[in-house]
């Protein structure tokens, strides 16, 4: 409707009132989808018995297209399409009007066609006699290592003294006068890392410029200055690296097992014959190859080394032949090489060289305490950090009196940590939690010996270098006083000092002592306490000269 009602209409040659639309709805008779590509065509026909009325005639039109698309046949024209109907003709549902050819360009067997109903097959193999290669060993085909149907590479041993000459798959093996004829199918091996993402299946097949793999990679951390200082901060602070790699022990020789499943079997089988395994996690790559000589400490796996792991592997390695003090010399100075070895790389990545020696003065104060594992029959406790110095002097002491000596295991603290835990409390004091550091050294009682350089400028002292330097080599020798039955008190006091109350086993000497150049003595807290009630006993005299 053209005017609604009431409206006036204006006309002089008359107008269109009302005007009607015929919409075509198609609808198959048993259901089924109508394909996409049917068409209508419309027009009016006049009726046979009354002209003046016009019908409508609907023509349902089926487009059917076939396409040569030269510039896309990779097999150069061997594609050929074929019409099986001609012009005018009748044909039925589902008849067949055309049909495309494919030719071989070469001859071959037929593969990759799969069974099934619902497979499509869009892509066939032609496996040529030029990609076939045929391997003739002289061996049985019982001593052949490998399988119909296995994958090889180059060079991989398939028989006892016999090669792989070319990467594929193995699709036959026959005996043949008394030999061994091996069929491979050649292949293109493509490594690629774990947790790559694979974009084909097992048997799929592929074309040439098919995506394969989407390798992902982690951007480790570069020796950027700015991403590079947090590398340094790990490295002095002693801090366990995440995702840390897997370090080898004990020296032998390397066994790798590859499984079916992805994973990575390891094991190292030692000098005396124990195989240590060496389990891999998801994500791990592996360093070694089967049969390789693998020496302690060297690296089994991918990623960056922990340094803790180090100084226990090194110090467990030698404890036994050498002893605690000589093994855990060994494992600080492995340590502390690959603390300095790190540091540097960092550095030298941007250009900056960095005296080692500058260093070397940190990385000496994170190495140098041992923890107390048992303390023996001195007077030191389970789980207390002291000097390895200290430590094996006090042993020395409880060895020349027949007594237990203290066990311990060598750590690697964090600057942070080590400067907390020196001996000196003011030295302590000054780096962090000074309130905390005085307060336990006055309820304890501490007494500061001022050996190191911190704690004599605090104070105002001459730092102990240069002409005012102690010689921790000066030993001084109970020979030069003058009555000798204080030897043994002062032997029996020392000993007591430390916890021991047995025997006692006399020597001339003591290495313990130190004197300055102003004629102090400097001791530790046990034997100054001893000297001091030898003075008050009357058994140390002392002479000045006029």
């Amino acid at each position: 409707l053209y005017y609604k009602d009431g409206e006036r209409v204006k006309s002089v040659d008359g107008v269109s009132l009302v005007s009607t639309q015929l919409i075509l709805e198609m609808s198959s008779a048993d259901g089924t989808e109508i394909p996409t590509n049917l068409s209508a065509d419309i027009e009016t026909v006049p009726d046979e018995e009354n002209p003046e009325i016009q019908r409508l005639q609907i023509v349902i039109l089926e487009s059917l297209v076939l396409r040569r698309e030269t510039e896309l046949d990779s097999l150069g024209g061997k594609i050929r399409t074929k019409v099986l109907v001609e012009d005018g003709q009748e044909i039925p549902k589902n008849a067949v009007v055309a049909r495309t050819e494919i030719c071989s360009q070469s001859a071959g067997e037929v593969r990759g066609i799969r069974d099934g109903g619902d497979a499509i097959i869009r892509r066939i193999l032609v496996v040529r006699e030029s990609d076939l290669v045929h391997l003739e060993l002289n061996c049985p085909v019982e001593k052949i290592t490998k399988k119909k149907g296995d994958l090889i590479v180059a060079d991989e041993e398939i028989a006892p003294g016999h090669l792989a000459t070319e990467s594929g798959k193995i699709i036959d093996i026959q005996a043949k006068n008394g030999k061994s004829l091996v069929t491979l199918r050649l292949a293109r091996p493509y490594r690629v890392s774990s947790g790559a993402v694979l974009h084909v299946n097992d048997g799929d097949l592929v074309q040439r410029g098919d995506n394969l793999v989407l390798l992902v990679f982690q951007r480790a951390k570069t020796g950027d200055i700015i991403q590079g200082l947090p590398r340094i901060e790990e490295l002095l602070e002693a801090r366990r690296p995440k995702e840390a790699c897997i370090l080898a022990r004990k020296p032998g020789i390397a066994q790798v097992v590859y499984e079916e499943d992805g994973t990575v079997d390891v094991k190292i089988i030692e000098a005396d014959g124990v195989i240590s395994e060496y389990p891999i996690t998801t994500g791990q790559n592996a360093l070694v190859t089967d049969g390789q000589e693998v020496e302690a400490g060297e690296r089994i796996t991918d990623g960056p080394a922990n340094p803790h792991e180090i100084l226990e592997i090194f110090f467990n390695l030698y404890r036994e032949e050498k002893g605690d003090y000589e093994a855990s010399l060994i494992g600080l100075e492995k340590a502390q090489s690959f603390l300095v070895d790190q540091v540097q790389s960092v550095y030298q990545s941007q250009g900056i060289d960095i005296a080692d020696k500058h260093i070397e003065v940190i990385v000496r104060q994170m190495t140098s305490k041992v923890r107390i594992d048992d303390g023996g029959d001195t007077t030191m406790l389970p789980g207390e950090l002291v000097e390895l110095r200290q430590v094996e002097q006090v042993n020395e002491a409880m060895s020349i009196t027949g007594a237990a000596p203290a066990k311990y295991t060598p750590v690697l603290l964090g600057i942070t940590k080590a400067s907390l835990n020196t001996d000196s409390f003011i030295s302590a004091a000054s780096f962090q939690e000074t309130t905390r550091v005085l307060t336990e050294a006055a309820i304890e009682g501490k007494s500061d010996w001022l050996r190191g350089l911190k704690e004599n400028v605090i104070i105002g002292r001459l730092i102990p270098a240069g002409t005012g330097f102690n010689n921790p080599d000066e030993n001084i020798t109970f020979n030069d006083l003058e009555n000798s039955n204080m030897r043994e008190g002062f032997y029996s006091r020392s000993a007591s000092a430390y916890g021991y109350d047995g025997g006692v086993s006399l020597t001339p000497e003591i290495s313990n002592p130190q004197v300055g150049i102003d004629g102090d003595v400097v001791l530790d807290d046990a034997t100054a306490r001893a000297i001091a009630e030898n003075s008050e006993s009357g058994l140390i005299t002392s002479e000045e000269d006029d």
